[in-house]
């Protein structure tokens, strides 16, 4: 996607890629794309969906920190707000609400059982 939007903003491509930049493009291919891949698909085999999601979801609180750490970046409150609002918003629809409403149910009839005897 970047190589069509640069070819099309008139940018002009390097003769020869660097060492470096295959390298790199190798690295990402082989390191991010087919090993974690494999590795998730081969574990989400053995972890319920709802566990495997909420572990998933966790994807950008690890970016942030390693990058904080690795690269000494620094968010701004704004961005601790949205990424608490959308690690939130992951979390609020993984709930089972059927399951905590039945629940919250049978906890008050079994107190206001209790109450009446």
């Amino acid at each position: 996607m970047a190589l069509a939007v640069s070819v099309f903003m008139g940018e002009t491509l390097p003769s020869e890629p660097s060492h470096y930049a295959v390298g790199s493009v190798v690295y990402l291919i082989v390191f991010n794309t087919i090993i974690a891949f494999t590795v998730q698909n081969i574990a989400q085999k053995y972890v319920p969906d709802t566990r495997t999601s909420l572990i998933l979801s966790t994807e950008s609180i690890f970016g942030f920190l390693f990058s904080a750490l690795l690269l000494g970046e620094r968010m701004k409150v704004r961005g601790v707000v949205g990424s608490v609002l959308i690690f939130g918003a992951v979390l609020f629809s993984k709930i089972d609400w059927k399951n905590v409403w039945k629940k919250r149910k049978t906890v008050g009839e079994r107190s206001h059982t209790v109450l009446e005897k």
